[in-house]
């Protein structure tokens, strides 16, 4: 690409945002997968929180009437959890396939408009990378980031609401750990991976061009003696795809344990500030195991943000090659409206007929 090529590149909305015609076409499904995201993660902090207090409540032995109301919670937000997650899938993987099948119709209607002149820039096998691969990877943005991001935050802000209502200190602490875990972990584990997610997309195609470009020549190459050549090339493609791999993982991995390590962190903090308060008498001892499960079943809101994070980076490449396709220029524009022709070429045409018409 040239560097007036690159500026104007430059000048573009995101890859990712220039998708989001397709995405939003279903809104109204994620709207309401986002909903029952809120709802199954909400359950299954309500399941916790209420089991904690009935278990503490139970210990007590009050009359079996008093606990009437948080037995028929544990179990409506028990069955609520299941139910709601898998309506939750269903619905948010209707709205990605579909967004998905009018996106991979315009990639095709393109390919069919500009193939082949329009296309010299790209090899065989990397243009059926983009068009299946490229494009399959571009449903995480509903399922792993859109979807994650939008029902984890609600239910976060409801679990610090729930922590301040019981005693004001357990909410800033919980609304601290929160933070740290949907903000500066998804950063650092961005920051580790992002180049080798972004990556990901172009390897696979490069891997893919390679392979379809030696099945295509394999007698010419066998005959010549290149294969090895052509093996060796391969073998390098599909070792950058393995590092990018292992560093994908690594990232991951980091991200997960930085997200147990602020889970436990936030519960020991828990029990420094809400333990005094149960022995001054201003905390009821029964509201403690309450706040003490309350951090880890509320990071089940946010354990998922980090690997949206990674997602988004592999989206970006994949979108990056999906656009570059749809911006193809058109090798022949067709006008708008015929061009008149030359004065006097009708009169022309008509007396050459009218000379050779027989009889």
């Amino acid at each position: 690409m040239t560097g007036a090529g690159r500026m104007t590149s430059a000048r573009r909305p995101s890859p990712v945002r220039r998708l989001l015609p397709w995405l939003a076409a279903e809104r109204g499904r994620l709207v309401f997968a986002v909903l029952l995201g809120t709802l199954a993660i909400g359950s299954g902090v309500g399941l916790v929180a209420t089991s904690a207090w009935l278990i503490s409540r139970a210990a007590q032995q009050p009359p079996i009437f008093e606990l009437g109301i948080a037995i028929v919670a544990v179990r409506a937000f028990g069955i609520g959890k299941g139910v709601f997650r898998y309506a939750e899938r269903l619905v948010s993987h209707d709205a990605a396939f579909r967004s998905l099948s009018r996106l991979r119709l315009a990639v095709y209607d393109r390919l069919a408009a500009v193939a082949p002149a329009g296309l010299p820039a790209f090899r065989r096998g990397d243009l059926l990378e983009r068009l299946v691969r490229d494009v399959d990877a571009l449903q995480d943005l509903p399922l792993r980031v859109v979807v994650p991001y939008a029902a984890g935050t609600a239910v976060a802000v409801g679990s610090v609401l729930l922590a301040w209502l019981i005693l004001p200190a357990a909410g800033v602490v919980l609304l601290v750990s929160l933070l740290a875990a949907a903000t500066a972990v998804p950063w650092l584990t961005w920051r580790t991976a992002a180049d080798a997610e972004r990556a990901t997309a172009p390897v696979h195609g490069q891997l893919t061009a390679e392979v379809m470009a030696l099945l295509d020549g394999l007698g010419d190459v066998v005959s010549s003696g290149a294969a090895a050549d052509r093996l060796s090339r391969i073998n390098r493609w599909d070792e950058r795809r393995a590092d990018l791999t292992r560093r994908s993982a690594a990232a991951s991995g980091f991200a997960q344990g930085l997200g147990v390590l602020l889970s436990g962190g936030a519960v020991i903090a828990m029990l420094m500030v809400a333990i005094p308060r149960v022995h001054d008498g201003s905390l009821a001892g029964v509201n403690l195991a309450v706040l003490t499960l309350l951090p880890l079943a509320t990071y089940e809101a946010v354990v998922t943000l980090p690997v949206a994070a990674l997602a988004l980076a592999r989206i970006h490449g994949s979108a990056l090659r999906v656009v570059q396709v749809l911006d193809a220029v058109d090798p022949v524009v067709a006008p708008l409206a015929p061009a008149a022709p030359p004065h006097g070429v009708p009169a022309l045409v008509l007396r050459d007929v009218h000379a050779g018409w027989p009889g």
